[in-house]
């Protein structure tokens, strides 16, 4: 008798420790938002999570050249220099450099060089790299993508 009085005190315990199913309502009301507090989105992004800042290089493809050399220097008081060289023959021409401040957009991922024209204006933002975008932030797609990835090669 005592050992099935123990036994059903053990079952009693072990059963109370389970979950059981809740109901919908229940989940409801456990949520953080039905207990009057928010829940705020993840607002991780390159922007503030990034090291961005530094100096990114690469060679662009080029119609009518051997390729493009771009350096694009982004300082952390949100300031750019831009320099594009275009490559023939081992020479390099028709340099160009832009200097101003950039802007990023809603997400915190792209940012775009004021006062460039004639050149790529739009960097998405990634670890150790920025991709030359379009001004809608799309990348590049096409065979020659990955030489749109401008490499990151100092950091202020």
């Amino acid at each position: 008798m005592k050992k099935l009085i123990l036994f059903c005190l053990l079952a009693g315990a072990l059963a109370a420790c389970k979950p059981g199913p809740k109901s919908s309502e229940n989940a409801q009301e456990s949520t953080p938002a039905a207990q009057g507090s928010t829940i705020e989105a993840d607002t991780h992004n390159a922007r503030n999570s990034l090291d961005y800042y530094g100096v990114y290089e690469g060679v662009t493809p080029c119609a009518d050249c051997e390729g493009i050399k771009v350096t694009v220097y982004l300082k952390k008081d949100e300031t750019y220099t831009l320099k594009n060289v275009y490559l023939k023959g081992g020479k390099e021409l028709n340099p160009s450099e832009y200097s101003g401040k950039f802007t990023w957009d809603d997400k915190g991922s792209v940012v775009t060089l004021e006062g460039v024209k004639d050149a790529p204006s739009h960097f998405f933002v990634a670890e150790g790299y920025l991709i030359i975008v379009d001004a809608e932030g799309k990348q590049i797609d096409s065979s020659l993508a990955e030489h749109y990835k401008l490499k990151q090669t100092g950091v202020y």
